[in-house]
This record gives structure tokens, sequence and C-alpha cells, in this order.
């Protein structure tokens, strides 16, 4: 893998390229999102489907910050594919809230194309959920 730069030419941002660490920061914001799910379904007695929505969409607007504030530090930034698997777990809205608050590149056409298809598909198994279970 070639070294990242300290310093990006103006206008360009580095992705960062290495799948490994794009998986294993999916999986700890997943597992983030898991444990916040746990203390809102045990401790607050929410309905289990909220808690996750809830959670999900937490740890992935935390994942917008932090990509945020490392690309203003002029780190590379994390991977569309991170995004796309917390938008897939359940986190689309926060993904939107997103891309809206930060102002995040991420807010590409393709990309976009991808969550609106993701969000329809989230409110279909919520009203599935809502209406028989």
């Amino acid at each position: 893998m070639p070294p990242v730069p300290s310093h990006p030419e103006k206008g360009k941002l580095p992705v960062y390229g290495g799948a490994a660490i794009a998986m294993w920061f999916s999986i700890f914001t997943l597992a983030l999102a898991l444990l916040l799910d746990y203390f809102l379904w045990r401790a607050l007695k929410q309905d289990p489907l909220v808690a996750w929505l809830t959670g999900i969409n937490l740890m992935t607007l935390l994942t917008y910050f932090l990509d945020d504030q490392y690309r203003r530090a002029g780190y590379p930034l994390m991977p569309v594919s991170v995004f796309l698997v917390q938008a897939i777990a359940g986190g689309a809205f926060g993904i939107w809230s997103g891309m809206v608050i930060f102002n995040h590149t991420a807010s590409r056409e393709v990309f976009k194309r991808y969550l609106i298809w993701i969000i329809m598909g989230q409110l279909i198994l919520v009203a599935i959920y809502l209406t028989f279970f």
C-alpha cells in the first residue's frame, strides 16, 4: 500500500484504501451500536427495533463526525463501504443527517442513489414490523 500523504494537495482528499481497516471499523461501530441497543432495550424498556435503530443511527452519525474531524485535520477519508455497511445495518437516517450536518464528501450521486433505495427498503421493513408485531 502506498504511503498516505500527510497533507493532500489542495482540493484533493485521499481515501484510505485499507479494506481491513474499514472492515474492523464497521465491526467496531456495529458492536457499539449493539451495546447502546442493549442499554436502551433493557434499562429504558424500549422496543428492540426502536432501540437498534436509535443505536445504529447514533453510531453512524458519530462515524460521520469523526470522519469530518479527520478530514479537517488533513487525514484520509474513510471508504464509502464503511458507510454502506452502516446504512444496510439500519443507520441510513444517521448517514443522511451526517451528510446534511457535516456537508460530507460522501454525498456523491451514486452513493445517494444507493442510500435512497436503502432508506425505502428500511421504511417498508419498519412498516411491516409495526403492522404485524
